[in-house]
């Protein structure tokens, strides 16, 4: 995410179609990369295992199943 939407915090439960924030263009540079890849939204799913560490989850069978449940919604007067 390039910025987050004012109003949200860490741990929030948000809802289908609410503002989150715009995405942005870095990647797997460095610290602060901007610019070398195409805009992107990275979706990431982390659960803890049996030790507390957080583990990766592969969030696309997730985004499958909400498929035809997308929101559409225009933000431009946001900015």
């Amino acid at each position: 995410m390039e910025s987050y939407a004012a109003d949200l915090t860490e741990g929030q439960q948000v809802l289908a179609g609410q503002f989150l924030g715009f995405v942005g263009d870095s990647g797997y540079g460095d610290e602060g990369t901007v610019g070398q890849f195409a805009v992107h939204l990275h979706i990431g799913i982390y659960v803890p295992d049996a030790d507390g560490e957080d583990t990766a989850v592969n969030p696309f069978p997730y985004l499958e199943e909400v498929r035809d449940s997308v929101v559409h919604a225009d933000y431009a007067g946001l900015y």
